[in-house]
């Protein structure tokens, strides 16, 4: 009997082992196994890539405190109506708004049904949704406590690459910007915009009267501030393509007409350095055998070696 009471115990202590839960360290070390394999896989898979960041960025931006994405993408959007008064009212703003209104009525209710969706898009809606989640964390304000002009200055080049036209999104008004900045600026602004002769008849006008009056100059001109203007880049000029070998060569004087057999002929340069046979490359006529081609060097034939002098 005690035998028994031993092989029982024995038992259910098996039994309360192949129960318990795997140890923190170990599930630690498993998944870490595990996201190196899904690090390996996805890198060779770029489309499933596009998939698993757009899948990570929406799950962030339309799921407030769902913390269901794996990739570790966090998206860090300002409010930029705390930067600029009104703007959520202005038509770009509007049109931001219901863009993003539009994309967040799609959304599954359920997150968990995320990546599906996100997976089943079509390529063109898939990466539409992509760049509406990557816009939204632009951020490109300059304020006066930060110190970052590497990021300013990939601000300018994003603009340039996108080929951002600020005239569609922004105009100078009183409000806007005429009516804070110096009576001076704005008369510069309209000198560069309209004329010498409109800057001479508002000269001696009060500051309010000639923010007023720019802004009904400035409107049809298009005219932005440099902070609104998108940089250009002129374009260096294209290399002309170097000459052949056997152009070169006769620019150079390196090749002279040549008596073979009788008639005269033109031994062409080769811009190589081979031995062989090779019935493709131009020589006079009767000239055979194995010969030396040197770069760019003045050659002529025997006819009675076959052998090419150089």
């Amino acid at each position: 009997m005690e035998y028994a009471d031993d092989a029982a115990g024995e038992d259910a202590a098996d039994e309360e082992d192949n129960d318990s839960p795997l140890s923190d360290i170990l599930v630690r070390d498993l998944t870490a196994y595990r996201t190196l394999g899904l690090r390996l896989n996805l890198s060779e898979q770029p489309d499933l890539a596009v998939v698993a960041v757009t899948h990570s960025l929406a799950s962030q931006i339309f799921y407030l405190g769902a913390e269901a994405h794996v990739v570790g993408i966090q998206p860090i959007k300002i409010d930029l109506a705390a930067h600029a008064g009104g703007i959520e009212d202005t038509p770009a703003g509007s049109a931001w708004a219901e863009r993003h209104a539009n994309w967040a009525r799609q959304m599954p209710r359920d997150v968990t049904n995320l990546w599906t969706f996100v997976a089943e898009l079509d390529h063109d809606s898939r990466m539409a949704m992509f760049a509406h989640c990557v816009a939204l964390t632009v951020n490109a304000v300059k304020l006066p406590w930060e110190r970052k002009p590497r990021a300013l200055a990939t601000a300018d080049k994003l603009a340039e690459a996108v080929s951002l036209d600020m005239t569609g999104y922004w105009r100078p008004t009183v409000r806007t910007y005429l009516g804070r900045i110096t009576k001076a600026r704005i008369l510069e602004a309209v000198r560069e915009a309209v004329s010498d002769e409109a800057v001479d008849r508002m000269a001696q006008m009060k500051k309010q009267d000639i923010a007023e009056a720019a802004e009904q100059l400035l409107a049809a001109t298009g005219w932005l501030p440099a902070l609104m203007r998108t940089p250009r880049t002129v374009p260096e000029p294209a290399e002309s393509p170097p000459p052949d070998a056997v152009t070169e060569a006769k620019n150079r004087g390196l090749l002279r007409r040549r008596r073979v057999d009788g008639r005269a002929g033109i031994a062409d340069a080769v811009p190589v350095l081979s031995w062989g046979h090779q019935e493709s490359w131009p020589r006079a006529r009767g000239a055979r055998g194995v010969y030396v081609i040197l770069r760019y060097r003045q050659v002529s034939f025997s006819t009675t070696s076959g052998m090419v002098r150089t």
